[in-house]
């Protein structure tokens, strides 16, 4: 009998042993996705979800056929919409890597400040004569003016969606107003994904901005939006709302051809991470 106990035991402590190491393999490698900068800032490394620190250091620049392999893409993309009797916007967001470069860890080193997607929005504004929204300017004029990502997640918070949202206003309206002229209420109770990844490493709140100014009639559009796009593109929608006549959105996984209206604006947005989805995802396609 106790000879049996002891086979049985053998297997359960074996297995019981492989389920804690690989528990803790899959705890440590998440909690290395997080990156702690200067002043508390969090970073991600993103490995497996997006090209974050490649982006940052300036290493995975297009090559031409890269370029023209996103032009094509896009260009198919835009005359499917067309079709539909639809508008179509291309928006970039920038990485808050990209934005908040000074709170960076000096460990990691910059090849050169000028990105990927930087070379790619010089290449569509040089070459196509797609509708391309790119905030990255503006964004850094107002960084030490605002806080515009969350400095413990990867979004950015609503005061850096409303520079991208009047940015956007600009493309479809031809007016914008500035961040200088509205108020953003804060709250202290914004935990952020990156503490989340870090599996209780770092856990501390940060403000939570809430746009809170009476939009006037002259500062709105008439235009219907129809967002998609990925979790950045999804809070610049909700944004965008207070602005717009209609908006709607779709993650671009969700997203068919079929629910384009005529008379819309599609916007296909994605964060600097995620761009290799304006090449690996057919659109005119779906």
């Amino acid at each position: 009998m106790k000879q049996m106990k002891k086979t049985f035991l053998l297997p359960v402590l074996i297995f019981s042993f492989l389920f804690s190491s690989v528990l803790n393999s899959s705890i440590s490698n998440a909690a290395g996705q997080v990156i702690k900068g200067k002043k508390g800032w969090l970073f991600y490394r993103a490995n497996g979800d997006g090209t974050t620190i490649p982006d940052y250091q300036g290493i995975n620049h297009y090559s031409a056929m890269g370029l023209r392999r996103v032009e094509k893409n896009l260009l198919a993309a835009e005359k499917a919409v067309n079709r539909k009797g639809a508008g179509f916007i291309v928006y970039l967001v920038p990485n808050k890597e990209t934005i908040y470069a000074q709170y960076m860890p000096k460990s990691i080193k910059r090849k050169t400040t000028y990105t990927r997607l930087d070379q790619l929005y010089e290449y569509l504004e040089t070459n196509t004569d797609l509708t391309v929204g790119y905030p990255k300017r503006e964004l850094l004029k107002e960084r030490n003016n605002y806080e515009l990502y969350y400095p413990t997640d990867t979004h950015w918070n609503s005061q850096g969606e409303y520079i991208a949202a009047q940015n956007l206003m600009d493309l479809t309206d031809g007016t914008k107003n500035s961040i200088h002229n509205v108020r953003f209420r804060s709250e202290k109770k914004y935990l952020g994904d990156l503490c989340g990844l870090s599996n209780g490493k770092y856990h501390y709140y940060v403000n939570r901005y809430i746009f809170n100014s009476k939009v006037k009639a002259a500062d709105k559009s008439n235009k219907k939006i129809f967002f998609v796009g990925d979790s950045y593109i999804h809070r610049l929608s909700l944004i965008s709302r207070r602005f717009y006549k209609k908006v709607r959105f779709c993650h671009i996984n969700q997203f068919r051809m079929s629910m384009v209206h005529k008379g819309e604006i599609v916007v296909w947005g994605a964060a600097e991470r995620y761009q290799d989805k304006f090449t690996r995802i057919n659109f005119s396609k779906r």
